[in-house]
């Protein structure tokens, strides 16, 4: 991070401290060491949430921002659950189609932060995405049923991005300061990173339940007749963080990829069906995987 942008950031969560939206939802979590701290994140997220900045955009016709901050401002208003996203998750992700907008996406929360590890997922500008917030827009907004995903490095003027996923799989992407013309192509990949990581990861947590690894519960180690003022913070909750990376060594030694140079499948989400006369159905991730052979 820049000289300018760290003390853009502190002047940010100077002004953080006085934010409703910012004390309802600090503290609440403890990040793991060398990531990025919860605290930091609420208080930047909760200082796009503010009324006036909307309105600032809504004035100079930004509507990618206005789109960004109303996310973070319903997420942080319901205090939104966290998810942190193991590294090979979201490599696996990044390389992974993204799955179709079902209703059983949208219906499981109302709104989750997914927290990404350092350097896992890079914008456009090089600067680490740190934080995609998704928001069920009926539940939200009253809006047709859908998500809306806000993504920032965590950090202040650094660009955010914003993209609407309805279940028709029309979506509306955007993002906040737009770039000469020669660099829309580098946002629009950005852009679809985000939403391979921001669907894969609402798609595992409601068809790959195992992947989602609960908080481990540490005694508080204030003893008894301690009162707190507040609840200690809660451990992450983990998304594929038993994940095995795919090794070279695992590749297919028979079949259709046996006869081929070995080179890496992207992954993709399949509809399978299941359950007696296979009248249900579920979205299965098939993850990438090397085929072929050296």
């Amino acid at each position: 991070m820049g000289r300018a942008r760290k003390h853009a950031t502190r002047e940010a969560m100077q002004l953080a401290q006085g934010l409703p939206l910012y004390q309802q939802n600090r503290r609440r979590y403890r990040s793991p060491g060398g990531w990025p701290q919860w605290d930091c994140l609420m208080g930047l997220a909760a200082v796009v949430a503010e009324p006036g900045y909307q309105q600032i955009a809504s004035t100079n016709g930004d509507y990618a921002m206005v789109a960004v901050s109303q996310v973070m401002e319903f997420a942080l208003r319901v205090e939104a659950p966290a998810r942190w996203l193991a590294p090979t998750l979201v490599a696996e992700l990044a390389a992974t189609a993204p799955p179709p907008v079902t209703a059983v996406l949208i219906e499981q929360l109302p709104a989750v932060h997914l927290l990404l590890p350092p350097g896992a997922l890079l914008d456009d500008d090089d600067y680490s995405i740190a934080l995609i917030t998704v928001a069920a827009d009926a539940v939200a907004w009253g809006l047709a049923p859908g998500l809306s995903v806000a993504a920032t490095p965590g950090m202040a003027n650094a660009s955010m991005y914003g993209v609407r996923l309805g279940e028709d799989g029309e979506d509306n992407a955007a993002t906040i300061h737009l770039p000469p013309e020669a660099e829309r192509e580098e946002v629009q990949t950005t852009m679809e990173r985000i939403r391979r990581v921001a669907l894969g990861a609402m798609a595992v947590m409601a068809y790959e339940p195992e992947l989602v690894s609960s908080p481990s519960r540490r005694p508080s180690g204030h003893g008894f007749g301690v009162r707190r003022s507040r609840p200690a913070p809660q451990a992450p909750t983990w998304i594929g963080r038993d994940l095995t990376p795919l090794q070279p060594g695992d590749r297919a030694q028979s079949g259709p990829g046996a006869g081929v140079r070995a080179h890496w499948r992207r992954g993709h989400w399949h509809t399978v069906r299941h359950g007696p006369g296979r009248q249900r159905s579920r979205l299965q991730w098939y993850r990438p995987l090397l085929v072929g052979h050296a």
